[in-house]
Order: C-alpha cells, then sequence, then structure tokens
C-alpha cells in the first residue's frame, strides 16, 4: 500500500513547522520564509506526491468557507470578553459565506490537519499555539496573545492606553493597584505584569482569600481591574468610585459610579476582516503590520 504523506511528514522532512509548509504550499505571499526554505518544501512535497487533505470543506455547505475558533483554557475567568470576542467574528464573518466551528484547545489536536481556510487562536498559551501550528496547514490569526514566529498575524488588546486611561478617570488622584486574572499566553501576562500600578495581584483560581489581603493593605489606593471577574472581586472590597473595570463592556454587570474602560469592538472587526480578506486574496506582505492593537474607549 502507497504511504500518503501529510504536512506533518514534509515538516519533519524540511526541519521547519507545519505552519510554515503551510504557507508555501498554500502560496502565502506575506510568509516571512526564505527562498531556500521555500524551495526546499516544494522539493520534498513533489517527491513526496503530497496531495492536500480537503475534508473538512465537506463539514458543510462546500460554497461556505470553514474558520476554526480555538479560546484558551482558562478564559471562563473572562467569559464576557470571550463572548465579545466570538460574537465579533460572527458579526463580520456572515453564517452565509462562512462556517465558524469552535474547536477544544484540551484536545490532542490531530483532528486539526483538516482544511480550515483560517483558525483564530484566542488567549492560548506558547506551548498551545506551538501545538496547533505543527497540527496544521491552516493560517492562524492570535486575538490577544502573541507568538515568536513572525509569520502570525496577531491582533491584542492595548492593555498600557486602556491602563493610562483608566487611571486618568479617578476624581481623586491616588497611587493605583492592578488585579486581572491570570492569562494563558506569557507575552499578554507579562504586558499585564508591566503596568505602572503601584502593587499588582493576579487571580489564579485558588488565590481568592489572598485577594482580601492584598485589598487591605491596598486600602488607601484606586484600583484597576483587568476583566469582569477581577473587577467584581474588586468591588467587593472597594468602594465604586474607586474602581475602574477594563473589559468588554457588559451593560448593568457593575454600579454606575464604576468606571469602565472597553474595547473598540469596531476598529477589532475592521482588523479581522482585513488580514482575512489579504489572506484569503494571497496579497499579505512582509511590510505589513503584523502586530495590530485594538484601541481602548471610555464608556
Amino acid at each position: 500500500m502507497v504511504k500518503k504523506y501529510t504536512m506533518q511528514d514534509i515538516a519533519k522532512a524540511a526541519n521547519v513547522s507545519k505552519a510554515t509548509v503551510s504557507y508555501v504550499l498554500n502560496e502565502k505571499s506575506g510568509a516571512r520564509v526564505s527562498e531556500q526554505t521555500r524551495r526546499k518544501i516544494l522539493q520534498i512535497a513533489n517527491v513526496y506526491h503530497y496531495v492536500p487533505n480537503l475534508s473538512a470543506k465537506y463539514l458543510g455547505d462546500t460554497r461556505k468557507k470553514l474558520i476554526g475558533i480555538v479560546i484558551g483554557n482558562n478564559s471562563e475567568n473572562a467569559l464576557p470578553y470571550t463572548g465579545q470576542a466570538i460574537d465579533s467574528l460572527y458579526t463580520v464573518f456572515s453564517a452565509a459565506d462562512y462556517k465558524l466551528v469552535l474547536l477544544d484547545s484540551k484536545s490532542r489536536y490531530e483532528y486539526m490537519d483538516l482544511a480550515f481556510d483560517v483558525i483564530f487562536a484566542q488567549n492560548l498559551s506558547e506551548e498551545q499555539i506551538q501545538k496547533i501550528s505543527t497540527n496544521t496547514f491552516s493560517p492562524i490569526i492570535l486575538l490577544d496573545c502573541a507568538f515568536p514566529d513572525l509569520l502570525f498575524f496577531r491582533i491584542r488588546n492595548d492593555y498600557a492606553a486602556a491602563f493610562a486611561l483608566a487611571v486618568s478617570q479617578f476624581c481623586e488622584q491616588r497611587d493605583c493597584v492592578l488585579i486581572y486574572s491570570r492569562q494563558e499566553n506569557e507575552s499578554t501576562d507579562q504586558i499585564l505584569r508591566s503596568l505602572p500600578a503601584a502593587d499588582t495581584f493576579i487571580l489564579d483560581g485558588t488565590n481568592r482569600s489572598q485577594a482580601d489581603v492584598f485589598f487591605a493593605r491596598s486600602a488607601d489606593k484606586n484600583i484597576v481591574a483587568v476583566g469582569d471577574v477581577a473587577g467584581l472581586v474588586a468591588l467587593s472590597a472597594c468602594k465604586p468610585e474607586r474602581l475602574a473595570v477594563v473589559s468588554s463592556y457588559c451593560k448593568g454587570l457593575f454600579p454606575e459610579n464604576v468606571c469602565r474602560v472597553a474595547w473598540d469592538e469596531e476598529e477589532r472587526r475592521n482588523y479581522l476582516l482585513s488580514v482575512v480578506s489579504k489572506l484569503e486574496a494571497k496579497e499579505a506582505e512582509d511590510s505589513d503590520v503584523h502586530e495590530l492593537w485594538v484601541k481602548p474607549l471610555l464608556i
């Protein structure tokens, strides 16, 4: 029986990631792959008589393009934001033209060897992104997370600008402390840890009682909370006028005198559409900005 070679076989033979093989074989013009590597991949694919696996195209209407969505393991700490991100994807990519599939980030990733037109990955660790990129040949767009491989487009929240905007809204200027839920992605977590707060507390699902100690020693300070869960925890320990919450807007979740900073979802949707349109048209270039920042808005 003749062996059917896969993208993974080509990646292994070429000593590159599966994502790199995908960019070359799908002729993505914006891929940052050297000419030597590109030729090597094409030569190996030719020797192996490689035939793409298009099985995913038959999951539904074959006239629709297939989009995968992978959400980080700890996203339950920020459900409103996760819901807003998914809602943005459904708003931009209408059901008439696209089939959106929510994928399991805790799986072994073998199911990803399918013909997704693009995969959106939100709040994933670098390890998770690596596993996905070696088990799929589909283009990956990272949402609110980063990865050292610059082949990936990244659409990220501008937390530094959001923190500055939140701090500027307090009527009584005091030192500010920060509380947020731990992020799966180390790059995003590092951005939050580096914000110029007088002190920082990171919720991790096991240290809720320690948060009370943090608030007790911060009794004379203003509080900026990133994420609705962190905001609700902070609200239980401080006056509303001393709290600012940075998250997607969820009406009625906080008192009116709590400062709310949200994300410009229109800008996010424009970024999503622009990046996918370039990938579909094979018009992405090395000169393109691969990291796009969504600005904050005062509600």
